[in-house]
């Protein structure tokens, strides 16, 4: 799937774009390693590195579990979202260089549950910045406003149920059972526990079913 918004400049305006550090249009992205500086990114494509995913469609919002962190890689494998690149303005062919224009999104997923009835879920979900084609003004006078496309996508890959390992989620309790249960019996260091038959034989019928 693509979507796609355009922005109407005039050469200037295209300029400006491409070398202002504190333009209105871009946000700032600061790379996690440190070392390849700053990314300025469109507004309308910025998107939080909190951003979580319902794994099925019926997730509830308040099951933790229920929701997967989306993750940020590039294509050079580094654990960024962009290889970052400086915008370039190049005056004489009118054009800027290294601005992002694109946010891709892809979606890992598979069947769980009952071959019968399965449910599909979602494994993993990534995304990442490009910066697509270079931006260049080509219409004439300079003062005309041209049409840039910038785009989103997002793409679904189905993975083999047999080749997917993940996390055990921590066992859930069927119930829970007051403190006081065995009130008022007693256990101590000189007696034993004085349980009447009666539940000891529904404990017991309890545990067998359980077991079934």
């Amino acid at each position: 799937m693509t979507v796609s918004c355009s922005l109407s400049l005039t050469k200037n305006e295209l300029a400006d774009l491409c070398s202002l550090s504190n333009h209105f249009l871009l946000s700032q992205y600061v790379s996690s390693s440190g070392e390849q500086g700053t990314m300025y990114i469109p507004r309308w494509l910025l998107q939080e590195d909190n951003d979580v995913v319902g794994i099925f469609g019926n997730a509830d919002p308040l099951v933790e579990g229920h929701w997967l962190d989306v993750d940020s890689v590039s294509n050079s494998g580094d654990g960024d979202i962009f290889s970052v690149r400086s915008r370039v303005w190049i005056d004489s062919e009118s054009r800027c260089d290294g601005l992002v224009t694109g946010l891709h999104y892809r979606i890992f997923w598979t069947h769980v549950g009952n071959v019968d009835r399965p449910q599909a879920k979602i494994i993993r979900v990534t995304r990442e910045y490009d910066s697509g084609n270079a931006l260049k003004h080509v219409l004439s006078p300079e003062e005309v406003k041209q049409s840039f496309q910038f785009i989103t996508t997002v793409s679904w890959e189905y993975l083999n149920p047999d080749n997917v390992i993940e996390k055990s989620p921590p066992p859930t309790f069927l119930f829970s059972v007051p403190h006081d249960l065995f009130y008022p019996f007693e256990t101590g260091s000189s007696q034993a526990l004085r349980c009447p038959i009666v539940l000891i034989s529904i404990l017991s019928m309890f545990l067998v079913l359980m077991g079934e």
